[in-house]
């Protein structure tokens, strides 16, 4: 992924990025350097700092507040490979965590129970099973 465009960001507006946050605001970015307007809604391209520096790979709206949004820390492509491999990830996740099946072929079974409700505005929240 070595010939997407860049999206520059202004001096000290990296820092929400290097704190683990995956947005990227439309006043953040430098649009002397990185004019939103050049670039195609959905389009990939290289978040930087305004030194050039690589802080990830995103996809980006021009037409939204919210112009960018990262899915690597690095140049990966968000191609058919990433998005197996997260999925795998997230798979092997839940059946560490739960004892339930889960068959992915069959959909998931979620291992929550809602509480009777006891009438009233509250609203229920799921409750996870205990695992012995």
């Amino acid at each position: 992924m070595t010939n997407c465009q860049q999206l520059r960001l202004k001096k000290g507006e990296e820092r929400r990025l290097n704190m683990g946050h995956l947005w990227v605001f439309s006043n953040e970015v430098d649009a002397k350097a990185s004019p939103l307007a050049d670039l195609e809604p959905g389009s990939e391209v290289a978040v930087t700092d305004y030194r050039g520096n690589i802080l990830g790979c995103a996809t980006v709206n021009p037409q939204s507040l919210i112009c960018a949004r990262l899915h690597a820390r690095s140049l990966v492509p968000l191609d058919e490979e990433l998005i197996a491999k997260r999925l795998g990830n997230a798979l092997a996740l839940v059946r560490r965590q739960y004892t339930h099946p889960v068959d992915p072929r069959q959909g998931f079974a979620f291992p929550f129970a809602l509480p009777q409700s006891g009438g009233g505005n509250r609203v229920s929240r799921p409750i996870a099973h205990k695992q012995h």
